[in-house]
């Protein structure tokens, strides 16, 4: 499975509708993930991890660190960043468990999409994104979270200085 967990409200969606809309098969009836309590799910079928190879599934960043990695072929942040820090939780949790796993992991802005090599990565080769329909709001963030987007957008490495930073601002918007 292919986990899409979406660092902002509408920023997995479009992903999953671009992802679909080029053949690739989707399920958005995964956001709590797979682990003991929803496997079997609510008809009683209970899912293999062979089931859904190259299934592209929406997952919360909750039901992200609930599912067993047996189910994680990859994991696709998609970071639709917004005024405030409630995005940076999600980017710091997501980053947090597929490091802590060494779950293969890609990272897409919806704002200023690098794609180039997700095709691959997907498995499915060359893979057009359709531009994003969301707002652009990166010239509104403040440094920090700009250099976390810019460094998510481009694959780049966060280094230690912005990786102690989105852990304090990711702690700050908890509170």
């Amino acid at each position: 499975m292919i986990a899409v967990v979406g660092a902002g409200p509408r920023a997995a969606e479009w992903a999953l509708a671009t992802l679909e809309g080029g053949g690739l098969p989707v399920r958005r009836d995964l956001p709590d993930g797979l682990y003991f309590a929803t496997n079997p799910g609510r008809d009683g079928h209970y899912l293999f991890p062979e089931e859904l190879a190259g299934i592209v599934a929406l997952v919360s960043p909750t039901g992200l660190d609930r599912t067993d990695p047996a189910f994680l072929e990859r994991v696709l942040l998609v970071a639709d960043p917004a005024p405030g820090d409630g995005w940076l939780v999600t980017v710091h949790d997501v980053l947090a468990d597929v490091s802590m796993r060494g779950l293969p992991f890609w990272s897409v802005s919806v704002v200023e999409p690098v794609l180039e090599g997700l095709g691959p990565w997907l498995g499915q080769g060359a893979f057009p994104m359709a531009p994003s329909p969301l707002p652009t709001t990166v010239e509104r963030l403040d440094p920090v979270p700009a250099a976390i987007h810019a460094a998510l957008a481009t694959r780049g490495d966060l280094d230690d200085e912005l990786t102690e930073a989105l852990v304090a601002r990711a702690d700050a918007a908890r509170k």
